[in-house]
């Protein structure tokens, strides 16, 4: 599709006083004529006078654009043959035109996506027409946009694994294979920026100018404000989590039961008794920390040493994340939707509610009242303070919903397959 831009001067919502053309696109197949050779003419107006529309114009008047919204993109298709890729429109214009050839005949659908960046889609709009043949004429529709489930960006090729961020304004992923991502809600969308290539299995700041990137073995990546660098830690295997309670006292835990306490500038080792895999750290003071992992393993630090609990039916399959609010409300999810709740003194499920999952992920806790948590077939759950309810995700969203992180108002969920989803909190 050829795209020209342009710009006019005026305001108007009539087909009758559209003449001129802010940007157009052409399929393909535009010199073949009517009936499958169309050539389609989108015209975004900032408005317009003058003589009528052609024959052959449909006039789109977009409603419901929310303020976030930086862009249009329009896509067409007759009897179901789209009519090329979707044009994008630099601004947020409210109203467009659709030319076609003269002749045409049959079912027009129209799709409008809000982006609020080129890969993040925020809301969706659109419109179907049908024109016997001789009967086109110029047409005004409104299209009003719905706003998704959530904010839906899509980044194919990219495998990610791990969030994390500061504000709204200051989100980082990472996954396997990529330079870390960096999202400033500037409309820009996610930008790379260079690091020590992963996999990356977490990330975990305490403050923007403080984050930390574990996975390959040998060490961990750290963010100081300005740029990624390398921090060895020799003899390191991977690391899978990575959790703190402030910049001088940050814990990393992975294979082989490794779990090492860092204090700023340096790490100790600490045993574990295990030489299985931990996958998931967790804790509200430098007394209380919780590690968990393979088997249903549950360790706590208590001040000076690992002890080994175990949840109370005991589980036996694999948690795979931790999270809480205080010393007396702690989550684990794992396989099967295993969910235990630790509640100061003892272990017990609490999945009540909880929507049937292969596994669970992750888990991210807010209070008492809101507790998130992602897994198998995209599925993201929310805990209301007495039951577990499914969250809808945009439709045509698949894979293994892998991490998620709170943020000011806002839940970023990591889908396999290149997607992040942002809901509302």
């Amino acid at each position: 599709m050829r795209v020209r831009a342009g710009e006019t001067q005026g305001a108007s919502r009539t087909a009758g006083q559209v003449t001129e053309a802010v940007l157009q696109a052409a399929g393909p197949d535009e010199q073949a004529g009517g009936g499958r050779g169309l050539a389609v003419w989108l015209a975004l107006l900032l408005g317009f006078s003058g003589a009528g529309c052609s024959n052959d114009d449909i006039v789109v008047n977009i409603s419901g654009l929310d303020p976030e919204v930086r862009s249009l993109q329009v896509s067409a298709s007759v009897d179901g043959q789209s009519l090329g890729s979707a044009q994008t429109v630099a601004r947020t214009l409210q109203q467009f035109v659709v030319n076609l050839p003269p002749g045409t005949s049959g079912t027009v659908d129209l799709t409008v996506a809000a982006m609020v960046s080129p890969d993040c889609q925020l809301a969706e709009g659109k419109a179907q027409l049908s024109f016997a043949s001789g009967s086109l004429r110029p047409t005004v529709v409104e299209v009003g946009l719905s706003a998704l489930p959530a904010l839906w960006c899509r980044l194919p090729g990219v495998d990610l694994r791990a969030v994390w961020g500061s504000s709204p304004t200051d989100v980082w992923v990472a996954g396997a294979g990529t330079p870390m991502l960096h999202w400033d809600d500037s409309g820009s969308g996610w930008q790379a920026v260079a690091a020590t290539p992963g996999p990356y299995n977490d990330l975990w700041g305490s403050g923007p100018d403080n984050i930390f990137a574990v996975g390959p073995p040998g060490g961990f990546e750290r963010w100081n404000g300005n740029s990624w660098s390398r921090t060895t830690l020799a003899g390191t295997p991977e690391l899978v989590s990575v959790f703190g309670m402030g910049p001088s006292d940050v814990w990393f835990v992975g294979e082989g039961g490794t779990a090492l306490r860092w204090n700023g500038s340096s790490s100790t080792a600490t045993n574990t008794n295990i030489t299985t895999r931990l996958s998931a750290v967790w804790g509200v003071a430098s007394n209380d920390v919780w590690a968990a992992g393979i088997n249903g393993v549950v360790l706590h630090w208590t001040g000076s040493a690992w002890t080994r609990t175990l949840p109370s039916p005991s589980f036996g399959l694999p948690i795979l994340s931790l999270s809480g609010t205080s010393a007396s409300d702690v989550w684990g999810f794992g396989g099967n939707g295993v969910l235990p709740h630790y509640n100061g003194s003892t272990w017990g499920g609490g999945g009540n509610g909880l929507p049937s999952l292969a596994s669970g992920y992750d888990l991210w806790a807010a209070s008492l009242n809101e507790v998130w948590g992602v897994g198998s077939a995209a599925s993201v759950v929310r805990w209301d303070g007495g039951r577990w309810n499914s969250v809808p995700v945009p439709s045509g969203v698949s894979g293994t919903a892998l991490k998620l992180w709170g943020v000011g108002r806002f839940i970023w969920v990591v889908v396999q397959g290149g997607t992040l989803l942002r809901f509302p909190r």
